[in-house]
């Protein structure tokens, strides 16, 4: 069997990763879509035009192994997703009202930074049963106080996902992080993480953290085309915690005990969760795991197994 890069270009290869791997998802693409989610690694470093990527979808096409119905492009046989993708995003405007809420009760609390719609929703690819899931960013020293706030208003409202069940359609503030932690470690930077930093939509932020986050993550470059968010740098500012009055100190007192209370109780439930004393990442799965295996079973839907798994090592070999 001839080796993948006798078959494909470089961006031939990076369009239908790209392509695998939002097919794992149900979701298709719009050219334009592409070429801001592009994968690039492997390719040289330069700015892709939309020329560039219409005519390695062309040639995607010719050698059958995508498809184009109406503006989306699909891996070959999976029409279906065009109606998926209507579906989804019609499910997703639903559940706007929803995100709504959450906004203007979290951008009350005195000590959130920024707040960030993550996962399907983000994606506008829910369903009516996805959870709405959230990451917020808090003053150092007011994470663990603020998530004690935050649980207990989404249980009042009848929102809150447990340990032990997946009540649908619930909220899920599963990524916690202090302005301390904004950026992701090197040695825990991939392709997944590439696309969930990019994918992550800003709700709601404080002047200094409009941009923040983005700006602590431009490594995402090494994985994906980005957009233009990427180049803009915005002054930065002092962090934004409480003045260091007496209550500062009772407050800071008061989140130590909330983080020893909640990693106490944590201890019995936890799995492959991170947590520390500025940063929570909840994913009860090895999440990278899974989307490597979805990634792989979509780019067998057009490619032998061998030449799937060739694409597939460009991408995953540096998530270890």
């Amino acid at each position: 069997m001839r080796p993948i890069t006798q078959i494909l270009t470089p961006l031939e290869s990076a369009v239908l990763a790209t392509l695998a791997y939002t097919d794992q998802f149900g979701f298709p693409l719009r050219k334009e879509e592409i070429l801001v989610r592009c994968l690039i690694q492997g390719l040289p470093k330069k700015r892709l035009s939309l020329k560039e990527v219409t005519h390695a979808l062309q040639t995607l096409q010719d050698k059958k192994l995508i498809a184009q119905g109406e503006t989306l492009y699909f891996l070959i046989g999976r029409e279906k997703l065009i109606s998926d993708r209507k579906e989804q995003e019609a499910a997703a405007e639903k559940k706007k009202p929803e995100v709504d809420q959450v906004v203007a009760f979290i951008s009350q609390l005195p000590w959130v930074r920024a707040l960030y719609l993550t996962g399907s929703q983000a994606m506008n690819s829910a369903t009516l049963q996805s959870d709405i899931d959230f990451m917020i960013i808090t003053d150092p020293l007011r994470m663990w106080l603020t998530r004690i706030v935050v649980s207990c208003y989404a249980q009042l409202q009848g929102k809150r996902r447990s340990w032990n069940h997946e009540e649908p359609g619930s909220w899920c503030f599963n990524l916690w992080i202090d302005t301390q932690h904004l950026g992701v470690e090197a040695q825990r930077q991939s392709s997944y993480l590439a696309y969930e930093v990019f994918q992550a939509k800003l709700l709601w932020a404080t002047p200094a953290y409009t941009s923040r986050f983005i700006q602590e993550n431009t490594w995402i470059t090494e994985y994906i085309r980005g957009d233009d968010r990427l180049g803009k740098r915005e002054a930065t500012q002092s962090p934004e915690i409480s003045s260091r009055r007496w209550w500062s100190s009772v407050l800071d007192a008061t989140d130590a005990c909330a983080w020893w209370v909640q990693s106490w109780y944590m201890k019995r439930h936890q799995t492959t969760e991170r947590v520390g004393r500025g940063f929570a990442f909840f994913h009860p799965r090895d999440t990278r795991t899974v989307i490597a295996e979805g990634w792989q079973v979509s780019l067998e839907r057009c490619l032998p197994k061998q030449q799937a798994l060739e694409i597939l090592q460009t991408y995953v070999s540096r998530t270890s």
